[in-house]
């Protein structure tokens, strides 16, 4: 797979749908071959968050850190606050995950730019205004690992799903002026990030009703070498797989949208999960793209998972009914 090294970001205007948004741009893009998750390193732009918790009510992008009891180490957050954010008033929450070797502010303008492109939507009346939490994963992949929080080899290991559900979730919903319940609840991720987002969803659907992947990184069968610890026996592959998991667990009302490039080496999997939940019955929409698996492509859809979330009118073929589009 490739992977690419985002430097300095510059705002450009693009278009996705149709409609005018502002998104980040990186200024260098250098390609390299990988075989697991998307790894954004580099010459990434440094804002180390404050060490506690601003809990600025004013809209914009809010960096600072929590403590997680689960990893038991502080976690930086970035926080998105829409146009005209106000107490009185209950929001959204939309939670996204970076890929391998990503930041907190890797959706926002570390790379990706999605603040700007909520700000256009929301501005243009396409989409209700939300709050998007973009939390640090290290590289834990959403997972309950290892009791206590260790890097391996590049890796790390510790209670990554637990520092969501249980941690960031109640904290955000205890800061932050949210609807808190699973309908106005979503999460999403690419790469890494959107194994994290489906595995944690898949398992908690009773927190989420909606879960949307870029370019998520799963395999059909075993995993690449260095990331056996992932599933290290069959009884674990499945109790932590997100195509196994769809295959056996009930969604229920859970919506999930996918976004594929065509020459992404996680394509075939991501079909596979997509073929699962299709025959299953699940509320899917399921797309596939020129592109591979790298900023340029997940930038390019960003807006496209925002209409997925927080739409004003929501798709009317997720009420029963499953599609795809291979474009």
């Amino acid at each position: 797979m490739t992977e690419e090294k985002a430097g300095p970001v510059r705002m450009t205007e693009t278009t996705a749908g149709g409609v005018l948004w502002r998104v980040g741009i990186a200024a260098t893009l250098v390609m390299t071959s990988a075989v697991s998750g998307c790894s954004p390193v580099g010459d990434l732009p440094s804002s180390p968050p404050s060490a506690t918790p601003s809990l600025q009510t004013q809209p914009g992008v809010h960096a600072f850190s929590f403590y997680s009891p689960a990893l038991k180490k502080n976690m930086a957050v970035d926080v998105y606050l829409p146009p005209g954010y106000n107490t009185a008033r209950r929001y959204p929450v939309l939670y996204l995950f970076h890929g391998k070797d990503g930041r907190a502010d890797t959706w926002m303008d570390g790379a990706i730019g999605i603040n700007h492109a909520a700000d256009q939507l929301i501005a243009s009346g396409q989409i209700q205004p939300l709050i998007i939490v973009s939390p640090q994963m290290d590289n834990g992949y959403g997972i309950n690992t290892a009791a206590a929080a260790t890097a391996v080899g590049g890796y790390n290991r510790g209670m990554y799903e637990d520092y969501i559900i249980r941690d960031l979730v109640p904290y955000i919903d205890r800061h932050y002026s949210t609807a808190a319940d699973s309908a106005h609840r979503y999460i999403g991720g690419l790469s890494m990030g959107g194994f994290a987002a489906l595995h944690d969803a898949f398992l908690h659907p009773d927190l989420f009703s909606k879960v949307g992947v870029i370019s998520a990184a799963l395999w059909v069968g075993e995993p690449p070498a260095e990331l056996k610890w992932i599933y290290p026996d069959r009884a674990t592959q499945a109790a932590r797989d997100p195509i196994t998991i769809a295959a056996h667990r009930n969604l229920g009302s859970l919506s999930i949208l996918m976004i594929e490039g065509k020459s992404d080496p996680f394509l075939a999997a991501d079909r596979t999960l997509y073929q699962t939940l299709q025959s299953r019955g699940d509320l899917v929409v399921y797309r596939e793209y020129p592109g591979a698996h790298n900023y340029g492509f997940w930038r390019a859809h960003a807006a496209e998972m925002l209409t997925f979330f927080a739409d004003k009118e929501p798709d009317l073929a997720l009420r029963g009914a499953v599609k795809s589009s291979m474009v």
